[in-house]
């Protein structure tokens, strides 16, 4: 995913509607301000910093990590006060925070109990996180004819609390909350994943891709007034 990603840092803030709306909502469930103005956050996966910009005011020091080296350079130009780093966020090493914020991160975790397991050495007693992350059944129009071609193993709220609980962190709230995002075509839907990077090197024949398309527009086409 890092090619990809890096790739397509010019364009993803613009074409990031999705993500954008879910570093909204998270920055909803952060503590007030002036409860953590003392305290220090790792953000991990924070590509060029859409939940960034909340963290960065309100605590004492924030520390931005990605995985694609031109995504930290466009947050390092809107955000120069927090610390920028190219790191893997599956294996980081980093001294212990107060805070750990992963936002649109963890559906592309394939060992999620394991990475959980090693976020805990990187908070420190009383630490907690916050997740915002895509849960089943996202794009589940798309994957209905998809079949098992999805880079993502979509995984439902109910496994991903018990991975959590598997890698020793308490639950202390959770929920999901159903968004829907409508586009005009096959195509769109696709340029929406190219734009943002959000694709992996697995390829789908043309031919294939064009029937999935026709299928998608045929079977859910929205009628327009």
């Amino acid at each position: 995913m890092s090619s990809s990603f890096n790739v397509k840092a010019d364009s993803y803030s613009r074409f990031a509607v999705v993500q954008r709306q879910l570093a909204d909502w998270l920055a909803e469930w952060l503590e007030p301000a002036e409860q953590v103005a003392a305290l220090t956050a790792l953000e991990f996966g924070a590509g060029d910093g859409l939940f960034t910009r909340y963290l960065a005011p309100c605590f004492a020091s924030t520390t931005a990590v990605d995985i694609a080296p031109r995504m930290i350079e466009q947050g390092n130009r809107v955000l120069p006060h927090v610390e920028w780093r190219v790191d893997d966020a599956w294996c980081l090493e980093n001294e212990p925070v107060d805070r750990l914020f992963p936002a649109s991160l963890l559906q592309w975790c394939e060992d999620p109990a394991k990475v959980l397991r090693h976020w805990r050495t990187l908070a420190k007693p009383n630490g907690r996180m916050l997740h915002g992350f895509y849960v089943a059944p996202t794009l589940i129009d798309w994957q209905s004819i998809a079949n098992l071609r999805s880079p993502i193993i979509w995984r439902s709220p109910e496994q991903w609390k018990s991975y959590f609980c598997e890698a020793g962190w308490t639950i202390l709230r959770s929920e999901a909350h159903p968004r829907v995002l409508r586009f005009d075509s096959a195509l769109d839907l696709l340029r929406f994943f190219h734009h943002t990077g959000a694709i992996t090197r697995r390829n789908t024949p043309i031919g294939t891709l064009r029937q999935m398309m026709a299928t998608y527009d045929r079977d859910f086409a929205i009628a327009k007034e």
